[in-house]
């Protein structure tokens, strides 16, 4: 392989790894023509020699004397000296950058920071401190600025002067890595070290880089997040099976296994640093100068995101559960402190004087005197020789002691909470206080459904005339037919019941506006009000824009709630048995074909709500079928045109008279059958709520994901099943139906002291 090749290097690399691989890298280092002989001893390193030597004989290799150099206790590599002190600049190198001018055109910038930055990993911020250079490059015009000449100095002098790293110990005796973290708005940085032998801290390498415009928009939690998972993977080959720290001035990121059913980016980022042994500490910004220069500017707030929310939440609550003993608690809760001290101290018990003046637990202590006694200075109760004694709890633990109890069990309910409190703890009320305990945990309201779903009263859809209402929706996707058709627009007319049925190769806002127009408005004019759901397709600019040029009053239902629009969802369902029994199973996709059979078969069948055929409602006569050919039972008398629009209006009048009676009839029976078992109480504004939502975020699995959300505050109250809630920490308000919505709890007990775990 002559040189000057491409592949030239990689083969020339290859062979010396060959052939001195067994002396890599114990003895020696490789990078193509350059090797380095390392040892400890002088005489190791004859020894060291001789084998290097002797494997370069035996496969004709040949040395040129002139280049080589034996027994330095430093050497120039790569650019770098190395010697047993540790890495520092070439002096030669650190010279040119001395005497570099002012860059006058982007290609001697570039050069000038290609150089710089193959000596940024002895530079502490480079990324922080080159960003005023990069950013000229970034413009389309070269454009020198003050700022740029400050940071072309600052960085020669960094770069003049630079430190020496230290060499990273891989033995099973070295100390553990050290890898202090940082981010700002502009950067992310770290520093890499280790203790030696004395316990000084040394730096092994510096790193950081510039945040992009997205990265940019990150709160405050996921930039540190992503300065941790960034850096771990640059010294991954350092750090990698082997246990390290991590060192942050950020808090949350100290509790980083502690975030919940973290999605997407986080939950990537979990998942990465899963392979990893680390531990997280947080070191306050103050001593946390090696890495914090970068966040001494003052960070810019882009809202809270909620898997970094729910982790502050998750630390601020760990925090929190800190000891304190029950000896203390009893002593100093103003309701047990005269029982405690009398039973602490042998005393009498109290007179019916002394316990009048005070509450109510008091009262009931008393009245349980003789099974009071105290163990290790923790007053208990104890309601016979066979049973457990239980600690009395003070009413200002019961929050922390409930809360804890509560996580440890899982969240329990409250009959398993009662049997768990009951066997450790007494206090007055117990049960009441579990239930009303349970019933206010805010990760219950979010995880558990209520024993019993609202269901608002039935509110029918009135339309009296044909074209007043049409309910639209999509069936579909179906196989691609030949005609490359895969779905089926429907649309009903609510009174008449009529169905028009159109197949449709897809469903974007154009297709669905031209096939309303083609197919309905064009045939049967623009209906009053036209219905569907909340697909976006539906409420696109183009059906909005339709529905204003011809008068028709565009709704739609409310999120997650297809009832709305059931009359449509069942003519779905009649026309899919329809196809079922049309389509050829040898050839299922041709459905599209008997598509029109289907909706003869509909429009000529007696609909259960009218108790006529959707066809005779719009046109004052049956539909002929092929069977009546031969029959003639459909015969009408011939007519005259005038006398024909005479009996056909007549028809119509009658039969559409007596649909609405019927239909008035079978809502009002509806109405009273489905209200029996309305249940749930009306909603106010200025009311908290839960929402309902069934379907997990995308990419959240179903079985973790948390069925209730909120707490939403009632905004307004629009109809017996309706109203408008605001989200939380937010000026967004959505519509929503009664049936998704429960009660939200507010906390029962109120925290009369910092929550502790007693002891």
């Amino acid at each position: 392989m002559p040189f000057g090749l491409v592949n030239a290097p990689a083969t020339f690399q290859r062979l010396m790894q060959t052939v001195l691989s067994d002396c890599i890298p114990g003895k020696c280092l490789v990078y193509l023509d350059d090797v380095i002989i390392h040892s400890k001893t002088l005489t190791e390193h004859l020894s060291d020699i001789s084998e290097v030597l002797e494997r370069m004989q035996t496969v004709g290799l040949k040395l040129n004397p002139s280049k080589c150099q034996f027994f330095r206790k430093e050497v120039c590599f790569l650019g770098h000296i190395v010697s047993a002190e540790g890495i520092k600049c070439d002096p030669a190198k650190v010279q040119e950058v001395k005497d570099w001018p002012l860059p006058n055109s982007a290609p001697e910038l570039h050069s000038f920071l290609g150089l710089a930055s193959y000596y940024r990993r002895f530079v502490l911020n480079f990324s922080f401190l080159a960003a005023p250079l990069f950013d000229i490059l970034k413009k389309k015009d070269y454009n020198w600025t003050a700022s740029a000449t400050e940071a072309f100095e600052r960085l020669k002098n960094c770069l003049c002067s630079p430190p020496i790293l230290a060499y990273p110990n891989v033995s099973d005796q070295a100390g553990p890595f050290i890898l202090d973290t940082d981010a700002s708005d502009s950067g992310i940085g770290a520093v890499l070290s280790q203790k030696d032998a004395d316990g000084v801290e040394k730096v092994i390498a510096y790193a950081s880089r510039a945040l992009n415009k997205s990265e940019k928009n990150y709160c405050t939690t996921r930039k540190e997040m992503l300065a941790l998972v960034n850096f771990v993977k640059h010294f991954r080959a350092y750090l990698l099976g082997r246990h390290f720290i991590v060192r942050t001035d950020h808090k949350a990121l100290s509790w980083l296994h502690n975030f919940k059913e973290a999605e997407g980016q986080i939950a990537r980022w979990q998942e990465h640093l899963q392979e990893y042994d680390f531990e997280c500490m947080h070191r306050p910004g103050k001593n946390h100068g090696n890495a914090d220069a970068l966040s001494r500017k003052p960070l810019r707030y882009h809202g809270d995101c909620p898997s970094c929310t729910e982790a502050q939440v998750s630390l601020l609550q760990l925090e929190a559960h800190t000891s304190y003993s029950w000896p203390e608690l009893q002593s100093s809760d103003p309701e047990l402190a005269l029982i405690y001290e009398r039973v602490r101290n042998g005393g009498e018990r109290p007179t019916t004087q002394e316990i009048s003046k005070l509450g109510w637990e008091t009262r009931c202590l008393w009245s349980l005197w003789d099974n009071l006694k105290i163990v290790d200075d923790i007053l208990y109760y104890q309601h016979g020789p066979t049973y457990t004694r239980r600690v009395v709890a003070p009413q200002s633990a019961l929050p922390t002691v409930l809360l804890s109890l509560h996580q440890q069990l899982g969240h329990a309910g409250s009959g398993k909470m009662i049997e768990a409190a009951k066997r450790r703890y007494w206090w007055p009320h117990q049960r009441k206080d579990i239930i009303d305990f349970c019933d206010s945990c805010e990760v219950c309201q979010t995880i558990k459904a209520p024993h019993k779903y609202n269901k608002a009263p039935l509110e029918p859809i009135i339309a009296g005339h044909p074209n007043d209402l049409v309910q639209i929706d999509l069936v579909g996707p179906l196989p691609v037919t030949s005609r490359n058709n895969n779905y089926i627009l429907v649309m009903v007319d609510h009174f008449t019941k009529w169905c028009e049925a159109i197949a449709i190769p897809q469903i974007d806002a154009v297709t669905i506006a031209e096939s309303i127009f083609d197919h309905w408005v064009s045939r049967w004019g623009a209906p009053l009000q036209l219905h569907s759901d909340r697909g976006s397709n539906f409420e696109s600019i183009v059906v909005s824009e339709l529905c204003r040029i011809m008068g028709i009053r565009k709704t739609r239902t409310t999120a997650y709630h297809p009832q709305g629009n059931g009359l449509v969802e069942r003519t779905n369902r009649t026309l899919k048995a329809l196809l079922q029994a049309f389509v050829d199973q040898n050839n299922p996709r041709e459905w599209d074909r008997s598509l029109s059979q289907c909706l003869m078969a509909y429009r000529a069948s007696i609909h259960k709500a009218t108790r006529q055929t959707p066809h005779y409602m719009v046109t004052g006569r049956e539909l002929r079928l092929p069977i009546d050919l031969t029959s003639n039972t459909l015969g009408e008398d011939t007519l005259i045109a005038s006398e024909h629009v005479i009996r056909l209006r007549r028809n119509l009048n009658k039969v559409h008279q007596m649909t609405r009676d019927i239909l008035q009839t079978n809502q009002r029976y509806q109405k009273e059958y489905y209200d029996r078992k309305a249940h749930g109480s009306p909603v106010e504004p200025g009311d908290k709520v839960m929402l309902l939502k069934e379907a997990p975020p995308k990419g959240k699995a179903l079985k973790f994901h948390k069925r209730w959300e909120g707490p939403f505050t009632v905004v307004e109250v629009l109809s017996d099943c309706t109203c408008r809630i605001q989200e939380p920490n937010s000026s967004h308000s959505l519509v929503t139906h009664f049936n998704r919505l429960k009660p939200f709890r507010q906390q029962a007990l109120e925290q009369t002291s910092p929550a502790g775990t007693v002891t």
